[in-house]
């Protein structure tokens, strides 16, 4: 993948490998998280994540709205096949299985003045 992609962040197991273009450019990310905003929320959501799919070590990606309470984490099952869950309480906990870790859905909202969302 030759395209430059801005990520807000990643989580690397292992060893850093970085891009012989640019040292600064991790090129095997485990997990990538990123906080939409209206401008890039279709780029992202679209083309983005059809980019890294082509990443041979990612395996999940976290999607933020900061429009209202909404995270979604798209999780590989196998080759291209992908498992979505949403959450949208404030209440949630967030389950990253690639790496087992978990966030509480008050903790990436700690500061944001949003609106939980009725579903």
């Amino acid at each position: 993948m030759n395209r430059k992609l801005y990520r807000h962040a990643s989580v690397i197991c292992g060893p850093l490998q970085t891009s012989g273009i640019n040292k600064n450019a991790a090129v095997n990310p485990v997990v990538i998280i990123e906080v939409f905003s209206p401008s890039t929320k279709g780029y992202n959501k679209r083309k983005k994540f059809s980019l890294y799919r082509q990443i041979p070590s990612f395996r999940e990606y976290v999607q933020i709205s900061p429009d209202g309470i909404l995270v979604e984490v798209f999780s590989k099952v196998e080759n291209d096949l992908w498992r979505i869950v949403s959450y949208w309480k404030l209440t949630d906990t967030v389950r990253l299985e690639s790496i087992n870790a978990e966030i509480s859905m008050q903790e990436i909202y700690l500061g944001v003045e949003v609106q939980e969302e009725q579903r």
